[in-house]
């Protein structure tokens, strides 16, 4: 009997160390459950944020672990995007208990230099030396702003002329510009080709150079002017900003002087004989022509050679009255030239004509004729009379 109770005492024994092994080798592979801790972010507002704007961020930390979190640190991690100005609880050294979770609001203006585009913002969560980080994207919508620079590509502009101008346009401000537009404002200037200019998008900071030519109204009067262009465009969320802009122009007289007609009187030139000019000077253009003057440059010409008018308006003509006599029968030209005055200085105009130079004219050649006729007529006078003086002295 005595050996039974020994045999079962000896077999609960056994049982008893097997069962404490078993717990011993189940407590090696599987450890305490420790306190995990989750970052979540519940709520941005507002979104999507704008540079120089103030905006609150909703943290929760929970603790999904099965044990108590102690010394619990929660921060942001610093960018150059978005400053922290502030949060609503103090989040260090806390305590979270299992299945417990803790919320904080913090608050953040986003740096007026920020561009669009998303940006991150990195939280965080400090236990027991061991960090983990929750990273959130901010959506940053910038507002655009259109300007432009224009340079003119030519110097001397008159009503009814066409003006090149390079036209470069700046996205200055913080967003991207989309459909932007560029309308003239003016109908004295018409921008050739197409009624505006028209550009996809424009990012922060960039610009895009495009060559463009207005015509100039016939109604203008020469004096300063202003172009003025519309601008018009949208930002990336579809609002609509506009503007306006001038391009100053200098619109000067276009003088054009020209020689409407000369006249020889009489028509035929004769060698050494004098002859009276008559050249008439015309204003086609636009503006006053002042100190107008025409002068004879022809060597074979001599006379009184130059002829002042003065001042010629516009539409106006008047003539300049010349005694010339030519000194030679060689092949020459009649060579004419006209300096003026006008809003651009002095100008000059050369024009030549043929000439046709005669040995004698009708008048004199009548007048050898007759000469020789009346000689003609002496000497057979004088040889008449001789010859009837002689024969009475023979009879």
């Amino acid at each position: 009997m005595n050996i039974k109770i020994n045999k079962i005492y000896q077999i609960f024994i056994a049982i008893f160390f097997i069962q404490i092994a078993i717990l011993n080798v189940n407590a090696a592979i599987s450890p305490i459950d420790d306190s995990i801790l989750k970052i979540s972010v519940e709520s941005v507002n507002p979104y999507p944020v704008q540079p120089g704007e103030d905006f609150t961020v909703q943290i929760r930390v929970t603790n999904t672990g099965q044990q108590l979190a102690n010394d619990v640190d929660i921060y942001f991690h610093e960018n150059p995007y978005f400053y922290l100005t502030g949060n609503e609880n103090k989040f260090e050294n806390l305590n979270i208990c299992s299945g417990c979770s803790s919320d904080n609001r913090f608050y953040f203006t986003v740096s007026s230099n920020t561009k669009s585009g998303e940006y991150p913002l990195i939280f965080k969560v400090e236990d027991d030396g061991i960090i983990k980080e929750q990273e959130v994207f901010i959506k940053v919508t910038g507002k655009p702003q259109m300007i432009f620079n224009a340079e003119i590509e030519k110097e001397n502009i008159a009503p009814g002329e066409s003006i090149p101008i390079k036209l470069n346009l700046e996205n200055i401000g913080s967003g991207t510009a989309k459909n932007i537009k560029v309308t003239p404002q003016d109908d004295n200037f018409i921008l050739e080709g197409e009624n505006l200019i028209f550009i996809k998008e424009i990012s922060p900071e960039k610009s895009i150079e495009k060559q463009i030519n207005f015509l100039v109204s016939n109604d203008l009067t020469a004096k300063p002017h202003k172009i003025k262009l519309g601008l018009s465009y949208e930002n990336e969320e579809g609002i609509d900003f506009s503007s306006e802009q001038s391009i100053g122009v200098d619109l000067i007289n276009n003088v054009k002087l020209n020689i409407a007609s000369y006249q020889w009187y009489p028509e035929e030139l004769f060698l050494n004989e004098y002859s009276q000019l008559t050249v008439r000077v015309e204003n086609l253009g636009e503006g006053d022509a002042t100190n107008v003057v025409v002068e004879i440059l022809s060597d074979n010409l001599e006379g009184n050679k130059k002829a002042y008018i003065g001042k010629l308006k516009e539409d106006e003509d008047s003539a300049a009255y010349f005694s010339l006599k030519p000194k030679t029968l060689k092949k020459s030209d009649l060579n004419l030239q006209i300096t003026y005055k006008d809003d651009l200085g002095t100008h000059t105009i050369k024009e030549t004509f043929p000439l046709n130079i005669k040995q004698i004219s009708h008048a004199v050649a009548y007048l050898i004729i007759g000469i020789i006729l009346l000689l003609i007529v002496a000497i057979a006078g004088i040889y008449y009379h001789n010859k009837k003086t002689n024969k009475k002295g023979a009879n």
